[in-house]
């Protein structure tokens, strides 16, 4: 059964203005800025493999690190495991897509 303040919770976060709810757009910007940089530049310069899969998962990983450590955001809001898996799928996505493309546009006859 579900407790009746979980929903509260949950309603509060989506408010304008909830701290958490400000952190996770700013990051989700930012990591998707950096993943579409990063597909761009693998796939110029003819990267393929685990070491395009590796650089993306320790860039994203950084990106959090770093800018919860600069503005030092609090643990309670962001613990390492979240940092991490916080909109990581959409930046995937979007440099799996872009690394392709740009691979493919850049060398056509490979």
């Amino acid at each position: 059964m579900v407790n009746p303040s979980q929903h509260i919770k949950i309603d509060h976060f989506f408010k304008k203005g909830h701290p958490k709810r400000d952190l996770s757009i700013k990051i989700f910007y930012i990591k998707s800025s950096l993943a579409l940089i990063l597909g761009l530049l693998l796939g110029i310069f003819k990267v393929n493999g685990a070491i395009g899969f590796m650089l993306f998962f320790s860039v994203q990983y950084m990106i959090g690190r770093i800018y919860c450590s600069q503005f030092n955001v609090p643990d309670y809001m962001l613990d390492k495991f979240e940092i991490f898996t916080e909109h990581i799928f959409p930046s995937f996505g979007l440099f799996l897509v872009l690394w392709t493309v740009a691979y493919t546009l850049s060398y056509p006859s490979d």
